[in-house]
C-alpha cells in the first residue's frame, strides 16, 4: 500500500510511518500530495500533529488545501473551536496572520493583528 493511499485510510499510521520516508527523493508535486493526504485528514481529525507535519512539509505554502489548514488551525484548537467548523470571516483573516508568521508572502493589505 502506499503512503498515500494510507495517508487517506489511516492518517495517524501514515504519520507514524512517516520517519522512514521522508528522506527519500521525491518530486515536489508528490511530497506536497502526500502531505495533503496525511496532514489534511489528521487536521480535520483535529490531531495537534498535523500541523507541524504540514509545516515541515510545505514550508513555502504551495499547496492550496495544505495552506488552507495551516491557516485554519490557529482558529480553531487556540480557541476551542474545530477547523471544519470556522466561520468564513476567520478563514479571510488568518492568511494574513499566517503568511506574517511564517514570512511565507508579502501581503501587505493583510491585516497583521486582531
Amino acid at each position: 500500500m502506499s503512503l498515500r493511499r494510507l495517508g487517506r485510510d489511516d492518517a495517524s499510521t501514515a504519520l507514524s510511518l512517516w520517519p522512514q520516508y521522508k528522506d527519500l527523493p521525491y518530486a515536489e508535486e508528490d511530497r506536497l500530495a502526500i502531505t495533503r493526504d496525511i496532514g489534511v485528514r489528521l487536521a480535520k481529525k483535529v490531531d495537534p500533529a498535523a500541523l507541524p507535519f504540514m509545516a515541515a512539509n510545505d514550508p513555502q505554502m504551495k499547496s492550496d488545501d495544505v495552506s488552507e489548514w495551516r491557516v485554519r488551525w490557529p482558529c480553531g484548537p487556540a480557541s476551542g473551536i474545530p477547523p471544519a467548523s470556522l466561520q468564513p470571516n476567520c478563514r479571510r483573516h488568518w492568511p494574513g496572520r499566517a503568511a506574517g508568521a511564517t514570512g511565507a508572502c508579502a501581503a501587505p493589505n493583510w491585516p497583521t493583528t486582531v
